[in-house]
């Protein structure tokens, strides 16, 4: 804070119009200059007034941004393009309505291949942006077999490093929760496995602790419906001890929506306690949603219609509904032509909705309308006489073994069987080698003396005969690369041997390809010599760099190449969710395709060719999007191959089983589409998609843009380290060469110093450091460059640390003087940029500009994305000096004329405030009520209970009515409205 002293110029706390001059400081007051008299004021009322620091554009532009780093303004995303991927519109709206929500609680319903985990991370790194230290604990839950993907995407899209715990990381991590009432740094930012951390043990001890978390991510959230399991109690502990928590799943509702109130209940938000009273109330927020796109598009004659249609929604059940009066007069209040008032009115009416505050749902077909129709290349290719040999002598084999051992032959034999339908000449070349190769699936391929004995003339002869699979595959091929016009190809088997073989087949026919699958490094730092790791590999795909990916599973999982339109299935995966997987890679947001090709192989005479192939044909599995059909065929799927492979089943009696299970799901598929297309949810949805997306739209214009980004870092240093920041030689004007010498490297491992240990971005920056080491030049990009290039977004260390170096006195007001072409600025003004700050229940930040004459010094308001075009427009002064006196009076006139703007927003504000503070308190007592009566139930219905349980159960009573009363306290104290207004620049501007 600086002091005041003698000579500087101050002004009222309570009333900043007030600006006095200090003659002289005298102990706890301060004698003062103020309309031609002196005054003795208390120190403690004063505060520095702002002075005015003249600067060059460019230089005022610079200091601008900086301060817009600082505000952390609510009508800006600060995570706007800061992530490694290409985003969409609706991916904001998450980000957008979790800013909005007092309660920082979100429940993510989208679609299958709509981005969710890319949703849930810019949820975090706007949480990150905008938290004074950062967020120091963030726990991700999911399944085990999701840890791998978040780790990747977290760290690949937004430079986030999470730790995988095992079950002795748990351990560890809950032990020092348990000691020291917090995680230790290694643990704070971590991925749980649901399944894991659910286990009595862990749980136990996890209840034992007083953690808490600033963020927290459940995906598959679908799991936590039932309020009788664990997972569900998990995940209502986390919840409640967490500042912000987000749910994610594709399958929010199954027949009802009792799944959703119940979810609601896990992630802490009490919508309604009977499903049936929610489906009306969702139907009421249905019409009002009508008057949300009444006033936000405004047609003609909108303003005639705007009053009846509250009175409909007010004679419709309105005035039952919580906050409707505060709602009706924040309308009567509010100026809906101007953005900023009506920006509030829609937020408020929101808040009058159940799910709204808490839920997104996106459908796919909402955001992607040239979706890329799938079609199938389905090729059954015959056995060669020698093939069809050592297949049935591989099965007979295996089967006689079961039939040796008494147990049943679907699970011994199902392994050798698919291994050979899928590659004869890979099973046949392992035999004349006496392999033992262990494949992921559990199976070792052994076979005896004997067995070998019988089976070698046969692999002789089959590694002699044609491979019309193989052949097969060439003229997929080359009709992909021909007729089809693709530059890349996805190759997918399910076994090692035959990725082997394929690569070098097809390295043999010219093809350039990788091999990627379970033991490919997934990072680089995970090599050996001459090894690529999957991160690599996949970079070098998506850039071109060669023809064919040859993957397994693991290529199924987390990796995204929408710039490949053709996949292929060398073999067939006994669950149809593989295939959707596999195709799923390429068939995502951002395919420019209007045709992803899928080619499948099964070889006639196995099961795969008469049992999988037939059903994925009948249930078009290769032709279109699962989507919400993961859990139907997950579970039917499990039984169909249980029943298969259990059994000694005829093949007549595969096929009726067949026949009876592609039945069941074609069923189960109609009345899922049924549920979806009549849900109130999913119109909900559709109806606010478009209008939520525009939103973001017209907001783009206020977000810090990456040329923003790059010439305030380039600023900065130049003034530290001249010539240390070069442009590259690139298309991209965002990109530049950072030199990298002893000098700089040691001012960021000083500035590593400053952040306190646990501080979040203290790793960042040692992590950015040792990037540095042994290196002259690093290449960066403001702009989500190349994988290989330094992506610097608002968090980066570089940003970070820019922002340190380029500290001005917080009080000093920057301007400049420019000039503006004629087009944008008719005579000579002042224009002023300030920030208005409202702080309650909720809170809001945002810009506020105007534009003051000066011939008449009248003032205007100006949109924050026409002050934005000036800034980016102003160049050199070329006229007479104006006098900085003129400057500072014309711009405290503008500041008094913003702060009477201002007041209008503050009182619209202050409204909102308290319909979202009464109804927080509704909220929290209505749960205790309910809590409550549950309990005063189990009373009155066992009469005979001994005094001791019903103390017991009084206490509970008890404890309930003083927890809510805490927090209801808590929510009023929260609820008192704090305004601040400050001037952040000011520009004197002339035309051309």
């Amino acid at each position: 804070m600086t002091q005041l002293r003698p000579d500087m110029k101050a002004r009222y706390k309570s009333d900043t119009s007030v600006v006095v001059w200090l003659i002289d400081v005298l102990g706890e007051n301060a004698k003062c200059f103020l309309g031609g008299s002196v005054k003795l004021v208390p120190l403690n009322e004063l505060e520095p007034a702002p002075d005015l620091q003249e600067m060059s554009p460019d230089a005022f532009r610079v200091a601008l941004t900086r301060r817009r780093l600082e505000y952390r303004l609510t009508d800006q995303l600060l995570s706007y393009k800061a992530s490694r991927t290409k985003l969409y519109y609706h991916q904001f709206l998450p980000v957008k309505k979790m800013l909005e929500s007092p309660d920082q609680r979100l429940l993510i319903a989208d679609e299958v291949g709509t981005g969710k985990t890319i949703e849930a991370g810019l949820i975090w790194a706007e949480l990150e942006s905008r938290a004074m230290h950062g967020l120091e604990n963030v726990w991700i839950v999911c399944p085990k077999s999701l840890m791998g993907k978040w780790q990747d995407e977290m760290r690949q899209r937004f430079d986030f490093q999470l730790e995988i715990l095992s079950s002795d990381g748990l351990r560890q991590a809950l032990a020092t929760g348990e000691r020291d009432g917090v995680l230790a740094p290694r643990f704070a930012k971590s991925i749980v496995n649901l399944e894991l951390i659910r286990l009595e043990d862990h749980l136990e001890r996890l209840g034992r602790t007083d953690l808490t978390w600033d963020f927290a991510i459940f995906d598959e959230a679908h799991h936590l419906c039932n309020p009788a399991t664990l997972s569900h109690s998990l995940a209502k502990f986390i919840c409640e001890r967490s500042s912000a928590a987000v749910f994610l799943t594709a399958t929010p509702l199954q027949t009802s929506l009792v799944d959703i109130v119940h979810l609601m209940e896990a992630l802490g938000v009490d919508v309604a306690e009977d499903p049936v009273l929610l489906e009306e109330q969702l139907g009421w927020d249905m019409k009002l949603n009508d008057w949300l796109h009444l006033i936000r598009h405004q047609p003609p004659g909108w303003q005639q219609k705007m009053d009846p249609s509250l009175e409909r929604l007010e004679a419709e059940g309105g005035r039952e509904r919580l906050g409707w009066q505060q709602f009706r007069q924040l309308v009567a209040e509010s100026q809906l032509t101007d953005r900023g008032q009506r920006s509030v009115a829609i937020e408020a009416a929101r808040d009058l909705q159940i799910l709204s505050p808490y839920m997104t749902r996106t459908l796919r077909s909402d955001v992607d309308e040239n979706r890329p129709i799938r079609e199938a290349m389905t090729r059954s290719v015959q056995f060669s006489p020698a093939e069809a040999a050592f297949y049935q002598t591989v099965y007979r084999i295996c089967l006689d073994r079961a039939l040796a051992k008494g147990i049943s032959p679907g699970f011994v034999t199902q392994m050798p069987e698919r291994r050979t339908a899928s590659c004869v000449p890979a099973v046949a070349s392992e035999i004349l080698r006496y392999a033992q190769e262990d494949e992921n699936e559990g199976y070792r391929a052994r076979f005896t003396r004997a067995e070998r004995e019988a089976l070698e003339p046969l692999a002789r002869a089959a590694l002699q005969s044609r491979d019309r699979k193989l052949e097969a595959l060439c003229e997929i091929l080359a009709d992909a690369f021909g007729r089809l016009q693709a530059d890349r190809v996805m190759i997918f088997s399910s076994f090692r041997g035959t990725l082997h073989y394929l690569k070098q087949q097809l390295g043999a026919a010219g093809y350039s390809l990788e091999l990627m699958y379970g033991l490919t490094p997934v990072r680089e730092e995970d090599c050996r010599r001459g090894e690529k790791s999957r991160e690599r590999i996949g970079a070098e795909f998506r850039q071109g760099a060669f023809q064919i990916l040859l993957a397994s599973e693991v290529a199924g999982e987390g990796l995204d190449f929408e710039h490949c339109h053709v996949v292929i299935n060398y073999d067939l995966p006994w669950n149809p969710m593989r295939v959707e997987q596999r195709i799923g890679r390429c068939d995502r947001l951002g395919q420019r395709s209007d045709k992803i090709h899928v080619g499948s192989l099964a070889s006639i005479g196995t099961i795969e060719q008469r049992i999988l192939l037939r059903l994925y044909e009948r249930l078009r599995i290769f032709e279109r999007s699962l989507g919400d059909m993961e859990i139907i065929l997950g579970e039917e799927m499990a039984t169909f191959e249980k029943d298969v492979f259990s059994r000694d089943l005829s093949p007549q009696q595969q096929e009726e089983r067949l026949e009876r299970i592609g039945q069941i799901i074609e069923n189960r598929e109609r009345q899922r589409a049924d549920v979806t297309q009549s849900s109130v949810i999913s119109a909900q949805a559709r109806q606010l998609i478009e209008s939520e997306r525009q939103e973001v739209k017209e907001a783009e214009a206020r977000f810090l843009a990456p040329g923003e980004l790059a010439d305030f870092v380039h600023a900065a240093m130049e003034r530290e380290f001249p010539g240390s920041l070069r442009p590259a030689r690139s298309e991209d004007m965002f990109d530049f060469d950072l030199n990298c010498n002893d000098k700089f490297r040691e001012t960021f491992q000083a500035f590593a110093r400053s952040y306190p240990p646990k501080h979040s971005a203290k790793s960042e920056i040692l992590r950015f450091h040792k990037r540095m080491h042994g290196r002259r030049k690093i290449k960066i990009s403001f702009s989500a460059g190349g994988e290989e290039v330094e992506f610097v977004h608002f968090r980066h260390p570089l940003v970070l640390w820019a922002r340190h170096a380029v500290r001005e006195r917080n009080f000093d007001v920057p301007y400049c003087l420019g000039a503006l072409p004629k087009s944008m600025v008719k005579e000579m003004a002042v224009l002023v940029w300030a920030v208005g700050r409202l702080e309650g229940y909720t809170n809001r930040a945002e810009q506020i500009c105007a534009v003051i004459d000066c011939i008449t010094a009248s003032v205007s308001p100006v949109t924050v994305e026409q002050a934005q075009e000036w800034v980016r427009s102003l160049s050199a002064w070329q006229r007479e000096p104006y006098a900085k006196n003129d400057v500072e009076m014309l711009t405290t006139q503008a500041e008094q004329a913003l702060m009477a703007q201002f007041k209008d927003v503050t009182r619209t504000f202050k409204t909102r405030n308290d319909l979202l503070g009464h109804k927080a308190k509704q909220a929290v007592q209505s749960h205790a009520e309910r809590k409550i009566r549950r309990l005063q139930q189990r009373l009155a219905s066992q009469a005979d209970l001994k005094n001791n349980i019903r103390n017991l159960y009084l206490g509970w009573i008890r404890r309930i009515e003083a927890e809510s009363q805490a927090k209801m306290d808590e929510i009023e104290r929260k609820s008192q409205v704090r305004s601040s207004l400050q001037i952040i620049g000011a520009a004197v501007v002339h035309p051309l």
